[in-house]
């Protein structure tokens, strides 16, 4: 009796100490078994596409064990492009990370079978890369960086309170959809929309000028043919001779004159990618089954010296946070 009460004690401890064991080898085989490997397209290294990145990692640290990272700069493959395809296919990447709409381009033309999550893109649509944001089709979705026309409306109209009439100028040829959702956002919003189709750049001078006549201010969407570096000084040094505050869609606008901007918070689009790409990988989610995102957080940039000159006070309350300009 005494010597089975000891066997019984030997095999219970000999559980005990092996137990613990068993589970750091069974833990560490199935770890090791979760390694995603996510292979990264940046466009070019840039602040922006940094930003983005980094707040990809942060929030990627607490969603998903055993993450691999290899980085390849899209530049380093100008026109040998096969060559990265053939790398991805080496590595066996469990998803592609495409950062700025050059690499978003590549991964959906050359990347089939992997999922693909993009992120720091513009108009994604136009661009080709989604067949539209809803129902993104292919292998491919992700965050843009396309602020909704309706929250830059709600934000002009809290910094120039007085405005019954927003104008804007846009490329007939291919900007007819963003004059559409600036209509449909002016309604929502509770004001007019001026909107004057131009075919050249030698009709923004007659342009602008009629949109002065009837609007209380400008509001510029993304639009390569009208606002560009040729024109940019000419547009807003019309804006400032006649007193018309306008709303540009980036810092760089504002810095040179235009009176404010809305921008993405760079670092928390990485962040909502981070987010899309765990729930892919963790759920096998798939990419046409995952909307496009919107951005969830904007920064108000201002040029206060363009306020005084165009006679808007904007409220100290709008300004915590924002970038500011011309002090």
């Amino acid at each position: 009796m005494t010597k089975a009460i000891k066997l019984k004690k030997r095999i219970l401890l000999y559980g005990v100490f092996c137990i613990p064991l068993f589970m750091v080898i069974f833990c560490g085989d199935v770890l090791a078994a979760e390694e995603h490997k996510i292979f990264v397209i940046k466009s070019r290294d840039i602040p922006p596409y940094k930003d983005a990145y980094s707040g990809f990692r942060e929030a990627m640290e607490s969603r998903v064990y055993n993450a691999v990272y290899k980085e390849h700069n899209l530049q380093k493959f100008a026109n040998r492009t096969a060559d990265l395809v053939k790398i991805l296919d080496e590595e066996k990447a469990s998803i592609v990370l495409a950062i700025g709409t050059e690499a978003a381009v590549f991964a959906r033309r050359s990347i089939k079978e992997i999922p693909v999550v993009f992120t720091m893109v513009l108009n994604p649509v136009e661009s080709g890369i989604v067949d539209s944001l809803k129902r993104p089709g292919g292998n491919i979705t992700g965050v843009c960086l396309n602020i909704p026309v309706e929250v830059q409306f709600k934000v002009l109209k809290k910094i120039v309170p007085h405005v019954k009439s927003i104008g804007m100028l846009y490329d007939k040829a291919t900007k007819s959809q963003v004059e559409r959702e600036a209509r449909i956002a002016a309604a929502r919003t509770g004001v007019k929309l001026v909107a004057k189709p131009i075919y050249s750049e030698a009709e923004i001078s007659s342009g602008l000028d009629e949109v002065f006549r009837e609007s209380d201010c400008l509001w510029a969407g993304v639009d390569p043919k009208i606002y560009n570096p040729a024109t940019a000084r000419h547009i807003i040094l019309s804006t400032l001779r006649n007193k018309i505050p306008f709303m540009a869609f980036s810092a760089q606008f504002v810095k040179a004159g235009a009176l404010i901007a809305l921008e993405c918070d760079y670092y928390d689009i990485g962040q909502q990618t981070a987010e899309m790409t765990a729930e892919m990988l963790t759920r096998s989610t798939r990419p046409h089954n995952m909307p496009v995102s919107l951005p969830r957080k904007t920064k108000l940039v201002v040029n206060m010296k363009t306020a005084r000159n165009v006679d808007v006070d904007i409220p100290g309350d709008l300004l915590g946070g924002a970038v500011v300009y011309g002090r």
